[in-house]
């Protein structure tokens, strides 16, 4: 993830990028100090998108993703998400979800 600051606006992106997806996201509205925010991204939009390669776009379309973000402490964080998949063959959408929580360990 990473904070960009544009002046009294705040941006936290996050590029999530797995083989062959690339997700933009963006939370407008977190402010600097939030513990808690949600980033979305959906196929089509031309500004903080889904961008697939040629295999996956033909074979598992990703239409939307969303995850939410909960800063636990300064070393511990969670995390909530779901993929909107379409699988060519198949009706409807496939919804992949995922949570977890991550703790920074010493070395």
């Amino acid at each position: 993830m990473k904070n960009i600051n544009y002046g009294p606006q705040r941006f936290l992106i996050e590029t999530f990028q797995c083989h062959g997806l690339t997700d933009k996201t963006q939370a407008p509205d977190a402010d600097q100090d939030a513990t808690e925010f949600k980033l979305s991204a959906v196929l089509g939009s031309n500004t903080y998108g889904v961008c697939s390669n040629q295999f996956l776009d033909e074979e598992f379309q990703t239409i939307r993703y969303d995850v939410k973000f909960v800063l636990v402490d300064e070393n511990t964080f969670s995390y909530e998400e779901n993929t909107q998949i379409k699988i060519r063959g198949q009706e409807g959408l496939f919804d992949h979800t995922e949570k977890n929580t991550l703790t920074r360990v010493k070395g």
